[in-house]
């Protein structure tokens, strides 16, 4: 049974966030996943945003209508207009919008209660509806903005408000309480002073740079973040380059959109290579790429809910949902790991894992190499049972014997069928000279001995059992404990 848990348990990695400064822990792919299909919330598999409403609903802009999900069913709410949904948001009151094709409204519940979409943009003077789709909406300080490709919008709860683009509106944000609007072929990234729209200070540069993220960073400043990996911090007034190692993925699977995850983390979502985190010093903490967390690589959006899930709007095969604000991360397909695992072991500051199908070792992969840290196997061992450091020697027993790794090798120490290792604690945590090292086989235990005057040991049997020896442990009155398959303690 001990053995049973410990090979469904394993695969799992606690990891304890690092201090400040310190480099990021090893982390896998989230603990807990979900996708989602188009077949399984009966609409389009194309998803542009995300947003969480009231009651904790959430809520998905979809090419075929809005979406509402209560974690265990699903709704499809139409506009009327035929058109797709492309962006939705939710103010502080929990009040949902959405922006369509030269469309834009709210989500209010008639007479039974039920929530239906009402169209603002009917009470705006024909000369103003000459818009298209609506990209993105932002909730700030009792206004809502809805942003077109010719248009910006504000409804204050009462009425709207319009400015028209000199160019053409690309993207905007919300962060720290104002609203920024980048204008390509234009003025470049522009901020709402009230009721008119101004160049932001240094604002021009962007006029024929795109510009995909915004995003609190520190105390006071703003991270901006471009589609090829190129950031910059703002303080209001200068754009400071910052450097990041999501960078060279970045050059190859474009940035589109990012958000703010716990503790000053950041996901980023791009065009083919998943979601990126990383951290406020610009350290990749982690890669949700597809096969491993996400069936699919292009994410259009990225919004993290209430309950810590990182909810995923997939360009072509629906929505993913990820627990990325849980302490524990998976190490599986993608991470290198083969074979059933049977133990776990951390030796001078390395985690290792003895598998049906060898030794692996977890290393640091150079910066942008995904995922970051990835289980190596070592050269020598073949399937491993369990992990021992002795004398500050690390011992791993296996279907071919008991073996000593050393310089990223396994050498053979004894070519007999070894399943358990134990050794006495005060010799096992680090002594400068391996003591006896008791060892469970497949028909008795045993001991291996270093020989007076040679670097070799000699092995002993101790008790012959007939039976694999399966597990052997020594208490801290010094008596050595063994169990056998099916045999008994």
């Amino acid at each position: 049974m001990k053995r049973l848990l410990a090979s469904l348990l394993l695969p799992v990695v606690l990891c304890v966030a690092p201090a400040q400064g310190q480099s990021p822990a090893p982390q896998g792919a989230p603990f807990s996943t979900a996708h989602f299909a188009a077949y399984e919330y009966g609409a389009q598999p194309q998803n542009w945003s995300a947003a969480q409403g009231a009651q904790g609903l959430m809520y998905f802009a979809n090419s075929g209508g809005i979406l509402q999900y209560d974690g265990a069913r699903w709704r499809l709410i139409e506009t009327g207009t035929g058109t797709r949904v492309r962006s939705v948001a939710a103010d502080s009151q929990g009040t949902v919008y959405a922006g369509a094709g030269g469309d834009f409204g709210v989500l209010r519940p008639d007479s039974v209660g039920t929530l239906r979409y009402v169209s603002l943009a009917e009470r705006l003077p024909s000369a103003q509806q000459d818009f298209e789709e609506v990209w993105y909406i932002h909730a700030v300080g009792g206004n809502v903005y809805f942003q077109s490709r010719s248009r910006l919008f504000r409804w204050n709860g009462d009425t709207l408000r319009s400015w028209k683009s000199e160019g053409q509106f690309h993207t905007s944000f919300a962060v720290r309480g104002r609203v920024y609007v980048r204008e390509s072929g234009g003025r470049g990234l522009l901020r709402v002073e009230g009721d008119s729209l101004q160049v932001a200070p240094g604002g021009e540069r962007f006029a024929d740079k795109s510009i995909y993220l915004m995003l609190p960073h520190g105390d006071d400043d703003i991270l901006v973040g471009r589609s090829g990996g190129t950031f910059f911090l703002y303080d209001g007034e200068t754009f400071a380059p910052f450097s990041t190692e999501a960078a060279p993925l970045l050059e190859e699977t474009p940035l589109y959109h990012g958000t703010m995850l716990p503790g000053g983390e950041m996901a980023l979502a791009t065009l083919g290579g998943g979601v990126l985190i990383i951290d406020r010093a610009g350290r990749l903490v982690r890669v949700l790429q597809p096969g491993a967390a996400l069936p699919s690589g292009t994410v259009n959006h990225v919004y993290l809910d209430d309950q810590g899930g990182l909810w995923m709007a997939l360009n072509s095969r629906g929505l993913a949902r990820a627990e990325v604000s849980s302490p524990l991360s998976r190490f599986g397909d993608g991470f290198g790991l083969e074979g059933i695992i049977h133990d776990l072991h951390r030796h001078d500051g390395t985690l290792y894992a003895a598998t049906g199908a060898g030794l692996y070792a977890l290393t640091e992969r150079p910066s942008g190499a995904r995922p970051r840290h990835r289980f190596e196997k070592v050269t020598g061992a073949p399937a491993a049972w369990s992990l021992l450091s002795n004398g500050g020697a690390l011992y791993v027993a296996t279907r071919g014997g008991v073996y000593r790794v050393r310089e990223g090798r396994a050498e053979p120490l004894l070519q007999k069928q070894a399943f358990s290792l134990a050794a006495p604690e005060s010799e096992g945590t680090g002594a400068s000279r391996p003591g006896p090292l008791y060892v469970g086989t497949a028909d008795g235990l045993g001991v291996l001995r270093r020989t007076p005057g040679s670097p070799g040991r000699r092995f002993q049997l101790l008790a012959r059992t007939g039976r694999e020896v399966r597990a052997t442990t020594l208490t801290d009155d010094g008596a050595l404990w063994f169990s056998t398959d099916g045999g008994g303690v």
